[in-house]
């Protein structure tokens, strides 16, 4: 019967053995039936007749690259039953039987458990990308097949674009193709102070204390007191870089 499922380009299914007056390893049954159009590859499954110890044994569907639904659905169908399941991470889609045990062919007794090995998704663990610049941090983790999800740019005194945070903490496992964010460093900015109607010695001790530095100091005729700032670059109220200049008029 194998051979001739062979030659007719379909190949064997499940194998089951049924207690008959027929010669011991007769094909008494048989699915799809005889005659019946069918699509090559597909698997034909078969009884044969056997003695009355035969009769209590059946050989074992291959499982493997099936979903666990499928192959629970199989089992549960036979005279089976289901042992354990154990996951394992692979590249295969979630839920595929990677092994089972025992193995496709094998010839057992009605009631064996078979063990199932099931694919979950491969997981690594999150790198440490503190302290690296942003462009080093994505290097980094598309290495480990991770991706960025966000950017927050957050005032330090750090050195500008190293990453100061992430998200998840280094050491979590992720699945691969997660998403990951982390902030980076950008100058500190202070708010200018007014310094209109100040002199430029004045002004000059009021930068000192934000860290800015008192720039260009242009002259410029007016009705003020002679040494009055009359204006300044930028505004008071804005927003300057830490260690900038403030220029005056």
């Amino acid at each position: 019967a194998r051979q001739f499922l062979e030659r007719a380009g379909l190949e064997v299914g499940t194998v089951t053995t049924r207690l008959s007056p027929a010669t011991p390893g007769t094909v008494i049954t048989q699915t799809p039936r005889a005659y019946s159009t069918v699509r090559a590859g597909s698997a034909v499954s078969f009884v044969l007749a056997g003695s009355e110890a035969e009769a209590a044994t059946l050989s074992v569907p291959d499982l493997v690259g099936r979903t666990f639904e499928e192959a629970r659905a199989i089992v549960e169908r036979l005279p089976l039953s289901e042992g354990a399941v154990r996951r394992q991470e692979a590249q295969e889609t979630e839920g595929t039987v990677l092994a089972q045990q025992p193995g496709p062919g094998t010839v057992v007794v009605a009631g064996t458990a078979i063990d199932l090995t099931v694919a979950i998704p491969r997981t690594v663990a999150l790198p440490d990308i503190v302290g690296y610049l942003e462009s080093e941090a994505r290097q980094i983790l598309d290495r480990a097949e991770l991706r960025v999800r966000t950017v927050k740019a957050v005032e330090s005194r750090a050195q500008p674009d190293t990453v100061l945070s992430q998200t998840p903490v280094r050491g979590t496992r992720l699945e691969v193709g997660a998403e990951v964010d982390f902030a980076v460093a950008t100058l500190m900015t202070v708010s200018v102070p007014d310094l209109v109607g100040r002199t430029p010695d004045a002004a000059r001790r009021d930068l000192q204390v934000l860290e800015l530095g008192l720039g260009a100091v242009t002259p410029q005729e007016s009705r003020q007191p002679p040494g009055t700032v009359l204006s300044q670059a930028p505004a008071g109220g804005g927003r300057a870089t830490v260690g900038s200049d403030v220029d005056v008029v």
